[in-house]
């Protein structure tokens, strides 16, 4: 079984593919612009205004989770881990939702100790993305 993402693709083998826009420092995709484009039906605008909204609200949520993670509060790191991954997996932000998804994970079960080294992954992988974002515009 193929997802609609695979038979989109295939089903156009003349287009040009832009599945990773780029890589972050430990290689995970920083978008998936065929992910995005499929989502959006092909929609530039709406792209756009997706990735605006990206732009504008991921760098103050990564700071609201290094707020939350210095002071240990497992459930604000977990609800803003959570923003984080949707925010990121709408826009196929690869990089950002998985290093979201394990903060959440880290912060669900308890490990304080992983929260920090965590955190800081989330936010290098955001700026990382961000700025990815902003030259691309």
């Amino acid at each position: 079984l193929k997802t609609p993402l695979q038979a989109h693709s295939q089903s156009k083998p003349d287009t040009p593919t832009q599945r990773v826009g780029a890589s972050d420092s430990q290689g995970s995709a920083l978008v998936d612009f065929d992910a995005l484009k499929y989502r959006t039906g092909g929609d530039s605008q709406f792209q756009q205004a997706l990735i605006a909204n990206f732009i504008d609200n991921s760098n103050s949520i990564a700071e609201q989770l290094l707020s939350a993670v210095a002071g240990r509060d497992a459930v604000a790191v977990s609800k803003l881990a959570h923003r984080l991954k949707g925010a990121g997996g709408y826009v196929h932000a690869t990089a950002v939702a998985e290093a979201a998804l394990r903060l959440e994970a880290a912060a669900n079960n308890g490990e304080k100790e992983s929260m920090t080294r965590l955190a800081e992954d989330v936010r290098r992988r955001v700026s990382e993305t961000v700025a990815f974002l902003r030259a691309r515009a």
